[in-house]
Formats: C-alpha cells, structure tokens, sequence
C-alpha cells in the first residue's frame, strides 16, 4: 500500500479525456445511466440510524446490455472499473467504513478493501485491511494529516477505481491511496467480467457506531469520470488555485 502514485498503478483515463484520478478534479459529472443506487428519500441512508448494514449490488454489466471490449492487463476500456459514493461526512463523525467486496461475499467473511476512517483515533487514522474467511489479514493505519479532507463534507465524491492490481482511492477527485491486492491470498476480481459488491456497516466491530449519510451510489468506467473544475486555494494538492495531481508522500 502507499499513499502516493505506484509503480503498476493503471490510470483510468481514456480516449475522451483523462479522468478525476489523473487530474485531481473536484465534482466530477456523473452519467445518470450509471447509477446503481440512490437513496429513497433526500434524506439519505443515514448509517448512525439504520437498523441493518447497507449492501449495494456493482453489477459488471453495462446499462444496455451491449458487449464490453475486450480485456487487457488493467481490464476494459469501458469497463465499469469505478464505484463512486455521493455522501454526507460530519465533520464531528467520529468514524465510517467502506468495505469492497465480492459478489459471494459469506455474509462478509469475505472482504477485498476495508477502508476506515477515524478522525479521533492516534490523532486521526486511516485503516486499511482485507479480511479473507472471516480474518482480517492486513490491518494497515496511516495518519490523516497529510490526506485530503475525509471529515466536514456534503456530498462528498469518495472513488475506488478497482484494477486487477489493487483498488486506488480519491476524494473529490483527490486520488490519494494504492492498495495492492495480494494474488497469493486473494482472488483477485477482473474489472468488466464479475459483480461486486459494496458494503457499508453502521457500526465498528467492538460496536463502536459510524456516522455517514449515503445519498447514492454510481458504478461506471473511469473514462467517463471527467471533473468539473479546481478545489480552490488551501485545498490539497492546490496550484495556483486550482486542484493539481495530489500525490502525498509515499510510505
């Protein structure tokens, strides 16, 4: 894992143009066609309330039906590759996680990315793992500091681009996590040709509960993930005022 760009990281741009994840865009516009989940009302899924976990299907499929192109070592050029969350993070959440996971996932004993945020843990963390018949295998914490703001947002855009090679993580267009999958432990998924599936708990396994608000969820290529403009002064990775390619500092 590292919280920079990594050697044998795919980017996800394509012919008609680059995407969030190559040019550390805010907002990217996002295909209506590609929405795989929103919420019932505007009020949103809120996990601090729920009475149950949230599960969202990522089908492999494309919307019409038609036929994907043929896969390379990254996967396909219009393959849906990038599962994209429409949310409300408080800015006094104490916590939330994300987990990727295969279709077939046993009930959750089966995770390929847990990603979990904890601004007020070790002065803010970010823990990252993968779990494999129930066991989590790889706990890995790093400092929220150097990171783009995860915390104090509505309608936060947080990305996961997944690759046969690892998951790559933005917020709001600021990509700033590569997480290598490991093939001697994993099954690895092959963007365009296996369902997904995403699961958000509402709560920590020691009962500790997460505070984030789910509006929706889309699900398409990263080719079609064009951005709608520069973060401002003082946002991460800002350049004369408008959003360059935040790469952080490698651990």
């Amino acid at each position: 894992l590292a919280l920079a760009a990594a050697a044998g990281s795919s980017s996800g741009g394509g012919a008609g143009g680059r995407s969030c994840f190559d040019k550390g865009e805010v907002h990217a516009s996002l295909d209506e066609k590609f929405y795989v989940w929103k919420a019932p009302s505007s009020e949103g899924w809120n996990a601090e309330v729920a009475d149950e976990a949230l599960e969202v299907r990522l089908p492999a499929a494309v919307p019409d039906g038609g036929a994907l192109p043929s896969l390379g070592s990254l996967g396909a050029l219009g393959a849906r590759d990038v599962c994209v969350l429409v949310c409300d993070v408080p800015a006094d959440s104490p916590r939330f996680a994300v987990n990727l996971c295969p279709r077939d996932h046993e009930g959750g004993e089966d995770v390929l990315l847990h990603f979990n945020p904890r601004q007020f843990e070790r002065g803010g963390s970010l823990v990252v793992d993968f779990k494999i018949g129930g066991d989590w295998i790889r706990c890995e914490r790093y400092s929220l500091a150097p990171l783009p703001p995860l915390f104090g947002h509505e309608r936060l855009q947080l990305a996961f681009h997944v690759s046969r090679f690892g998951v790559r993580a933005a917020a709001n267009g600021n990509a700033f996590l590569n997480f290598g999958f490991r093939p001697d432990q994993q099954t690895i998924p092959t963007p365009g040709t296996q369902d997904l599936c995403l699961h958000l708990p509402t709560c920590d396994d020691m009962g500790n509960p997460a505070r984030l608000t789910l509006h929706a969820v889309w699900f398409g290529p990263a080719n079609l993930l064009k951005g709608g403009g520069g973060g401002g002064k003082g946002a991460p990775g800002s350049k004369g005022g408008k959003q360059a390619k935040w790469r952080g500092a490698a651990l």
